[in-house]
């Protein structure tokens, strides 16, 4: 499968700046960045050692972003009720055009709990005119919204039976949730991400060569 069709099938769109959430015609670090928070977003520790092409991408995406489970909490911590979270809640509105199912799995750090008050940013955005009332969005049917809240819900009960089935504790917590999510999500992603840094990534490392020998100027 191609990668715009990847991207599709992944994100619902296949223009590749809008799920990267970059505008088009960013600049090579701005490229990388959103790079950087789709791989915290879905991909912040995965442990599917053997794809197909052999290689180890846990360890592979570790030297890549030196992102450590500490560095997810406190991620979560900075980015819930800021102002970046909200410039995402409407941009994963506009997106995909009210369907709350598309937009709780995009939004970053979001789970069920978070849906009132996501819900209630997009409300008063529409109030306030910024932006448009999709039918979708507000023609939402309760039962659609009772089989999110439930999808969700066994979700995170089969994320605990992992921690309990790999006796971790504390802030293995996460590694426990992302592991059970891991296998989920690994048909879908196995190739997308290699071929998204095939096609920016080598970019974006010359962008960011270019930006220090400004700095030694």
């Amino acid at each position: 499968m191609a990668l715009p069709q990847q991207c599709e099938a992944a994100f619902g769109t296949a223009d590749l700046y809008g799920v990267l959430g970059v505008r088009r015609g960013a600049s090579p670090q701005e490229i990388r960045r959103g790079y950087h928070r789709v791989s915290l977003r879905l991909h912040p520790d995965r442990d599917c050692e053997a794809l197909q092409d052999g290689r180890d991408w846990l360890q592979y995406w570790r030297l890549l972003f030196k992102v450590t489970v500490k560095d997810i909490e406190d991620f979560h911590k900075n980015y819930k009720n800021s102002a970046e979270e909200l410039a995402d809640v409407k941009a994963a509105y506009l997106n995909f055009k009210g369907d709350m199912d598309r937009i709780m799995e995009s939004v970053m750090c979001a789970d069920y709990t978070d849906e009132p008050r996501i819900r209630e940013m997009i409300e008063e955005a529409i109030d306030s005119g910024e932006l448009p009332s999709f039918k979708a969005f507000v023609k939402e049917s309760k039962q659609k919204r009772t089989a999110r809240r439930r999808r969700a819900e066994k979700e995170a009960k089969e994320a605990e039976k992992a921690k309990d089935k790999l006796g971790l504790g504390g802030e293995n917590d996460l590694q426990a949730m992302i592991k059970s999510r891991c296998r989920d999500r690994e048909k879908q992603m196995d190739n997308f991400f290699a071929q998204l840094e095939a096609k920016y990534g080598a970019s974006a490392k010359k962008g960011g060569k270019k930006t220090s020998a400004k700095k030694r100027k």
